[in-house]
């Protein structure tokens, strides 16, 4: 069974390594240097999530923070990363470097704050689904 450290971790890794984004933070921190990706902390907890027990899941929110809200630079970069979010979405979904079951369940834009300054993000839905101990 992996951790909630341990899933975090690995994405943050798997994010930096494979998608070669050069600022990723494996857990909510401050202060933060955009572009950068944010592992956040999952917003659901499914118990016994598949038939007859077996595996917990978990939805964690992976933040790409472009840069502050109200900028054309970030409007910019935004245009960027949706256009390159099927690359994220591979990365995050690549089972074989997590070792745990993942999909990107969904993704939306929005403003995220970060010790008092808004930053526009994609955020995408990450299910994650783990063995249980």
């Amino acid at each position: 069974m992996a951790s909630l450290k341990d899933i975090m971790d690995t994405l943050a890794a798997c994010l930096s390594a494979v998608g070669g984004y050069k600022n990723v933070y494996a857990f909510p921190t401050s202060p933060v240097s955009t572009p950068c990706v944010v592992i956040g902390y999952p917003t659901t907890i499914e118990y016994d999530r598949t038939y007859g027990g077996g595996f917990d899941g978990y939805t964690i929110p992976v933040f790409f923070l472009v840069g502050k809200n109200l900028t054309e630079a970030a409007r910019d970069s935004l245009s960027d990363v949706l256009i390159g979010g099927h690359s994220i979405m591979t990365v995050l979904e690549d089972n074989s470097m997590t070792g745990t079951n993942n999909r990107v369940v969904g993704r939306s834009v929005e403003t995220v704050s970060v010790a008092g300054i808004e930053y526009l993000s994609v955020t995408f839905s990450v299910e994650v689904l783990t063995e249980q101990a």
